[in-house]
């Protein structure tokens, strides 16, 4: 194998690495992005299925309940957020992924062609250092 393949190989090698270490921190970026919309959704139930108690109420107990849904509704709102994030970053992986991808074919590709032009090289000279046939 000529040094141009072999780094050739390398170099795919290494991207293959990193695309592989890109996908699990998108499966990661993923499994956040799950999490936070289940949070968020659990809270909106959550604040949805909150009553106002019937019959009398104290002051005191409409402004707790008041506060809670406040506290319910900031939280749910960074838990959207945390999942837009999370999403945003699975794309941005993605696309990472994806020339990563790129890269190692097209690498793979050309450390193939530097090899056969290598062993075409060497066939020849192969040929040329055989004497010529004698036709009588």
């Amino acid at each position: 194998m000529t040094s141009r393949a072999r780094l050739l190989d390398l170099y795919s090698k290494t991207a293959a690495l990193r695309a592989a270490g890109l996908a699990r921190e998108m499966r990661a970026a993923g499994a956040d992005h799950d999490a936070a919309r289940a949070l968020e959704a659990r809270l909106q139930r959550l604040m949805s299925d909150m009553a106002i108690p019937l019959g009398a109420i104290t002051v005191s107990s409409l402004r707790n309940t008041g506060l809670m849904l406040a506290q319910f509704a900031d939280e749910a709102a960074r838990q959207r957020l945390r999942a837009s994030n999370a999403a945003d970053e699975v794309l941005k992986l993605q696309q990472q992924i994806a020339t990563h991808e790129q890269r190692r074919k097209t690498s793979e590709d050309a450390a193939k062609a530097a090899r056969l032009a290598n062993a075409e090289e060497r066939e020849k000279r192969v040929e040329a250092a055989h004497p010529a046939t004698r036709r009588t």
